[in-house]
């Protein structure tokens, strides 16, 4: 595949929806990696609409420190982190629009398939 790359080479300058594209191609060819499910795009959706990821959580259905861990794995895969974490909640990292951005339209595209 012409487009593996190694998720901790990726930094400003790399369209993140190719690395999101990447990573799952990466991901189902390499051993040890983790693809990208839609679940976790979900996940990161839900988190970014809510602002939180207490409230996410409940929306989800999960515990919150199994939610945050998924995150904190999806981060280290892509070598950025998508959230910003403060007491008041969480906020895209300007990596983390762009992603959303993209992952918004991936989304969109599989409930359309639905």
């Amino acid at each position: 595949h012409g487009c593996l790359l190694n998720a901790g080479r990726l930094r400003r300058g790399f369209s993140v929806f190719y690395a999101l594209i990447c990573l799952n191609i990466a991901a189902s060819t390499k051993k040890g990696r983790e693809i990208m499910t839609l679940q976790q795009l979900h996940y990161i959706l839900t988190i970014a609409e809510t602002g939180s990821m207490n409230k996410a959580a409940e929306l989800l259905y999960v515990s919150q420190p199994n939610l945050t861990s998924t995150v904190r794995e999806l981060e280290k895969e892509f070598g950025f982190a998508v959230f910003h974490r403060s007491g008041r909640g969480v906020t895209p990292t300007r990596d983390g629009v762009e992603l959303l951005t993209y992952a918004r339209q991936v989304w969109t595209q599989m409930e359309a398939l639905n």
